[in-house]
């Protein structure tokens, strides 16, 4: 509870939120997750379920109840663009029921109440480096110049 929620007797059910949220599971980085979705449209309240990976770090995802996300699809639509990662099944150790694609220009966050299950792990390294540079570019941390990149600091 915050000092102005005491001082004014309202909490907005944040601690709450967050102590249930803090008792679910950790992940880890690079986890692979199933999460539900819920989005309002009108009148109307649309749920879907999709397949994920973490991207914030374990250690992070310890201390708090949001996560950073990316979602997959079985659509290999755009696959050439570097913002789409291709994911195997098998260098994720066959826990997938497919192969994927991970799409990097839609990074989010949620909270890790609406994950439902685990599903796998990316394991092989070259994948993970991949996924990660990919993020970087989508972040624009990297530079990008004629055939030649740049690291620079944001």
């Amino acid at each position: 509870m915050t000092k102005d929620s005491r001082r004014f007797e309202f909490t907005y059910g944040y601690d709450d939120t967050v102590t249930v949220a803090m008792q679910e599971g950790t992940y880890q980085w690079e986890d692979i997750v199933f999460v539900a979705f819920s989005e309002l449209c009108g009148d109307c309240l649309f749920r879907k379920s999709r397949t994920v990976i973490v991207l914030s770090k374990t250690e992070y995802n310890e201390s708090f109840p949001i996560l950073a996300i990316v979602p997959m699809t079985r659509i290999l639509k755009g696959l050439d663009s570097k913002y789409h990662v291709f994911i195997d099944r098998e260098d994720c150790n066959n826990e997938l029921n497919t192969s994927g694609m991970c799409m990097l220009g839609r990074c989010q966050t949620i909270n890790r109440r609406q994950i439902k299950h685990e599903m796998g792990h990316v394991y092989d390294e070259r994948l993970q480096q991949k996924i990660c540079n990919g993020l970087v570019f989508n972040l624009q941390f990297m530079d990008y110049v004629e055939g030649r990149e740049e690291h620079v600091l944001v």
